[in-house]
């Protein structure tokens, strides 16, 4: 089996989330072994995709005022507060490389699996849902994709993806309970009627990970380099208001 590094980060604030991330991602090579990071934010901070616009966190008036950054990962804006957040290096060379869409397969079916253990029955996306114009929603647990996890109609589960040359960078979201930045939004402990189960349900999801990916993990936390690329990238590009707002 493929060793794969388990980074348990705790809590951080979203400029430091998303350094860490690239820097992971960005020195990932065919001789690096996969990673599999576990974070939480604090603050709630609001993450726009790759591609949105910053003037369109106005769209969104719940969570107009959260602290905010840009994800190097596509999709639509999340609010991250009360939630179970992973990300996902996975160097694309070498005999255990992948495809993105198997990546993405792997995952979500390994935490159905994990939902399973706890007695739900998540749904997997067959399809994505049209709306009533080409723009879709703001917010990207009101829309729906091939492989999103719902659970009683509702999205509680969805991934993003970002490829370079020698690796693939997953983000991905577990929505535990409705934060008050976006009331709109049940989380999977309101829609169960559960008082709290999430760290079991994340203890089973990591295992569930490792077995999908064909990998053994490895307790593990960043290298002095790693930080150090973490805290440069951190400074240039996430703490950067002017990049945050470049779309």
């Amino acid at each position: 089996m493929t060793p794969m590094r388990l980074l348990d980060d705790g809590a951080a604030d979203g400029t430091w989330n998303m350094a860490v991330d690239e820097a992971l991602w960005r020195s990932a090579d065919d001789r690096s072994w996969p990673v599999l990071r576990l974070y939480s934010w604090r603050p709630a901070t609001l993450s726009l995709g790759y591609f949105q616009s910053a003037d369109d966190r106005m769209l969104h008036p719940p969570s107009a005022n959260l602290a905010w950054v840009r994800r190097a990962t596509g999709g639509g804006a999340i609010v991250h507060d009360r939630e179970i957040t992973y990300s996902l290096i996975w160097p694309r060379c070498g005999a255990d490389s992948m495809t993105a869409l198997e990546m993405y397969d792997r995952v979500h079916h390994a935490w159905r699996r994990a939902l399973l253990t706890l007695g739900v029955d998540m749904v997997l996306c067959e399809g994505g849902r049209a709306g009533d114009s080409k723009r879709p929603p703001y917010l990207c647990f009101l829309r729906r994709g091939v492989g999103d996890g719902m659970v009683g109609g509702h999205k509680v589960l969805g991934s993003a993806q970002r490829r370079s040359r020698s690796a693939l960078l997953q983000h991905g979201s577990l929505l535990w309970r409705r934060s008050q930045w976006a009331p709109e939004l049940p989380g999977l402990a309101d829609l169960m009627g559960w008082v709290d189960d999430a760290e079991r349900l994340r203890r089973q999801g990591v295992a569930e990970l490792a077995r999908a990916l064909g990998c053994h993990l490895v307790d593990s936390e960043l290298s002095e380099i790693e930080r150090e690329m973490a805290d440069r990238i951190r400074r240039q590009r996430y703490a950067d208001r002017a990049w945050n707002q470049r779309r």
